[in-house]
C-alpha cells in the first residue's frame, strides 16, 4: 500500500509540474515565433519547446524519486523522536500541497481515466485508417503517378510513394513514415485540373519530405499522455498549422500561386459537401487563414506589436520558474530570532538538507533545540516544544502499540506510514482500511480539532 501511495505522489506531482513547464514553454516559443515569419522556422521552434518539455519533465519525475524508498512529504520533515513541525507558518500555497498530496491517488485515477478515453479515441482513427487502407484501390491515373516521379525527383525523396483512392477520405492523406502512402478522394482526378492535381500532390509529398507523419506520432503521443494540459495543446495545436504553412510555402515557391489556391477552394467545397468527414483536415477558420497568408504574405499575427513588454513578461516568468526549481540557491545570510524576554540573541543552526539538520541536531536535547533557532535552506523552522512535544510522542508510543495489536504493524508489513495533519490522519483511510475511525479519534483525543500539528511518522516493526 505504502508503495502504491508513493507511485500516485510521483505521478500526480509530475503531472502538477508538467503544466507550468508547459506555460514557460508556451510563452517563450510564442516570443521566439514572433521574431520570423517563415513557417518552416515556427514549427522547428515549436517542435524544439515540446523536446524541451519531454525532457524537463522527465528531470523532474527523476528529482522526484526518493532513493532511499521513503517518500517524506515536503510541507513536513522527520528529525529524530520527539521533533514535530508546527504548520502555523503554513501558506496558501503549503496548504495546497497539503491537499494535493492526500488526494493523490484520486488524482492518478482520473488521470488514467482519461488516457484511457483519450487512447481509444486515437484508436478510432487509427481503425478508421486501416478502413481506408482495406477498401481503397492503387490509383491507375498516367498523370498522377507521372506527376508523383517528377515530384518526387525535385524534391531529392528517396521513399517510394504509393497513391490510392478511397471514399473513407475527403481530403488528400498522408500516412506511412517508411512505405509513405496518399490517399486521394474519389473524386478527385475528375475534378481538378492537372496544374491544380499538381500543386496538391506536391503539398503532400512536401509533408513526406519534412517527416511530418513521424512528427504527428508524437503530437499524438503527448496529446494522449497530457491530455488535460492547456498548453501543451496550445503548442500542439499552433505547431500543426506551422506544419500546414510550411508547406504551402513550399508548394508556392515551385508552383503558381494562384492555380493553388484555387485547388485549395475547390478541396475546400469536397470537405463541405462530402457528410463523412472522417478525415478532414482542419476547419474553416484555418482554412481562411492559410488563404489570407498565402494571399498577403503574412503570418496571420498580431503579436508582434506587443513583443516588448511580452518579452520582458515572459522571460521574467521563464527566469522565475526555471531558477526557483532547477537552480540551486545561494548561500543565504544568517538570519537570528531576537528574544523578547532577555534581548539576547539565540544560536543558529543552519542546514541545507534533511540528512544535514538531522546531524546537527542529533545530539541535541529538547532544551536545546528549543532554544535554537533552526534553518532549512535559508527558511526559519519553527517547532513545536513543551507540552505538546511531550503529548506528541507520547501519541505515537500509544499509536504504534495499537498498531501492533491490531496486526497492521507485523512482521510481514514491517512499516506504517502515517501523515498526522490538522487532527486528521490524511492518508489514514488507504494506510488503515476500516480501523481509520479508531487511529483518528486517538489523534483527536492527544490533539483536539485546529491544534497546529503536523508530522510524517513511520512506524518499523521490531522482532
Amino acid at each position: 500500500m505504502e508503495m502504491h501511495n508513493s507511485i500516485s505522489h510521483l505521478l500526480t506531482w509530475t503531472l502538477i509540474h508538467s503544466i507550468w513547464i508547459a506555460g514557460a514553454l508556451l510563452l517563450l516559443s510564442k516570443i521566439g515565433t514572433s521574431l520570423t515569419k517563415k513557417s518552416h522556422q515556427k514549427s522547428g521552434i515549436r517542435l524544439i519547446s515540446l523536446l524541451i518539455f519531454i525532457i524537463v519533465t522527465a528531470v523532474v519525475f527523476v528529482l522526484k524519486v526518493d532513493l532511499d524508498g521513503e517518500r517524506v512529504q515536503e510541507f513536513v520533515m522527520l528529525l529524530p523522536d520527539g521533533q514535530f513541525f508546527q504548520t502555523d507558518a503554513l501558506s496558501w500555497i503549503e496548504r495546497l500541497e497539503i491537499w494535493i498530496s492526500s488526494n493523490s491517488q484520486l488524482i492518478s485515477f482520473v488521470w488514467c481515466l482519461g488516457l484511457i478515453l483519450s487512447f481509444a479515441r486515437y484508436y478510432l482513427g487509427f481503425n478508421q485508417m486501416r478502413r481506408a487502407k482495406k477498401f481503397s484501390h492503387a490509383c491507375a491515373e498516367n498523370e498522377i503517378i507521372e506527376a508523383i516521379s517528377k515530384i518526387s525527383q525535385k524534391l531529392n525523396l528517396r521513399s517510394q510513394v504509393e497513391v490510392r483512392v478511397t471514399s473513407f477520405v475527403n481530403s488528400p492523406l498522408t500516412t506511412g513514415w517508411l512505405k509513405p502512402i496518399i490517399y486521394l478522394p474519389v473524386g478527385l482526378t475528375t475534378g481538378f485540373s492537372a496544374s491544380e492535381i499538381d500543386t496538391i500532390l506536391f503539398h503532400e509529398m512536401v509533408h513526406i519530405k519534412r517527416q511530418d507523419y513521424l512528427v504527428n506520432l508524437i503530437l499524438a503521443s503527448m496529446e494522449t499522455v497530457f491530455f488535460f494540459n492547456p498548453f501543451i495543446l496550445m503548442i500542439i495545436k499552433e505547431l500543426r498549422n506551422d506544419m500546414e504553412y510550411a508547406c504551402d510555402d513550399r508548394v508556392i515557391r515551385h508552383n503558381n500561386k494562384t492555380t493553388y489556391m484555387y485547388a485549395l477552394l475547390k478541396l475546400q467545397e469536397l470537405r463541405l459537401s462530402n457528410s463523412l468527414g472522417l478525415a478532414a483536415k482542419g476547419n474553416n477558420s484555418e482554412f481562411i487563414k492559410r488563404i489570407n497568408k498565402m494571399m498577403n504574405n503574412t503570418d496571420n499575427s498580431n503579436g508582434r506589436s506587443t513583443l516588448i513588454p511580452g518579452l520582458i513578461i515572459c522571460l521574467f516568468f521563464a527566469v522565475s520558474i526555471m531558477g526557483s526549481a532547477f537552480v540551486s540557491k545561494a548561500e543565504p545570510v544568517e538570519k537570528v530570532k531576537q528574544l523578547r524576554t532577555n534581548e539576547i540573541q539565540q544560536d543558529t543552526i543552519r542546514a541545507e538538507s534533511k540528512n544535514d539538520l538531522k546531524l546537527k541536531i542529533k545530539n541535541l536535547s529538547k532544551e536545546q533545540i528549543a532554544s535554537t533557532v533552526i534553518m532549512l535552506d535559508g527558511k526559519v523552522v519553527p517547532i513545536i516544544s513543551g507540552e505538546n512535544l511531550d503529548k506528541g510522542e507520547t501519541m505515537m508510543k500509544h499509536i504504534k502499540k495499537e498498531l501492533v495489536r491490531d496486526g497492521l504493524l507485523s512482521a510481514e508489513n514491517k512499516r506504517v506510514r502515517l501523515m498526522f495533519q490538522y487532527s486528521d490522519l490524511l492518508n489514514g483511510k488507504e494506510v488503515l482500511g476500516d480501523k481509520y475511525p479508531k487511529y483518528k479519534k486517538i489523534f483527536n483525543d492527544y490533539f483536539p480539532k485546529y491544534d497546529s500539528y503536523a508530522t510524517t511518522r513511520v512506524f518499523k516493526f521490531e522482532n
